[in-house]
């Protein structure tokens, strides 16, 4: 055939692939694509190609309509624990910040524009890391406090 699939259908083919989890099925579908004729994404056509990644396609689509979310709940938990993790590093730092200052702090970690856009995996990220920054700063101010040489008045 000369109207091989191209490099951008291969990238995309694979991309798709790799998203549903299917790259150990790929001699299976590439056979019923091609009408049993080849198992290699190699030797598929330009139409063939292109019609299983439109196959792949819907299924990739249909997943990023209907995402798993975690309970309603379990988000506003971590939501409340991003807040109070990130106005604890502020005592901890001897500053008292506003609400709206730690939820512009959130969403800068995050790269978001709004607070309740945030999604669940970088809420329990940014938390991890300002619990280490706390970790942190309670270590300096211990490593502070025993630096300073201790005077006694006799």
């Amino acid at each position: 055939m000369t109207d091989k699939r191209t490099i951008n259908q291969n990238r995309r083919l694979y991309w798709l692939l790799g998203e549903l989890d299917l790259k150990d099925c790929v001699g299976e579908l590439v056979m019923r694509f091609t009408g049993n004729r080849t198992e290699h994404t190699s030797e598929m056509s330009f139409i063939e190609c292109m019609n299983l990644i439109r196959y792949l396609d819907q299924f990739v689509h249909k997943a990023q309509e209907h995402p798993h979310r975690q309970p309603k709940g379990v988000i506003d938990k971590h939501r409340k624990g991003v807040l109070k993790a990130i106005t604890e590093y502020g005592k901890l730092c001897g500053l008292k910040w506003e609400a709206d200052y730690v939820k512009g702090v959130a969403c800068r970690a995050a790269g978001c524009d709004r607070f309740n856009d945030i999604k669940d995996g970088d809420l329990v990220r940014i938390y991890n890391e300002f619990c280490r920054k706390q970790s942190a700063a309670r270590a300096r101010q211990e490593a502070a406090k025993n630096a300073l040489p201790t005077i006694s008045l006799n």
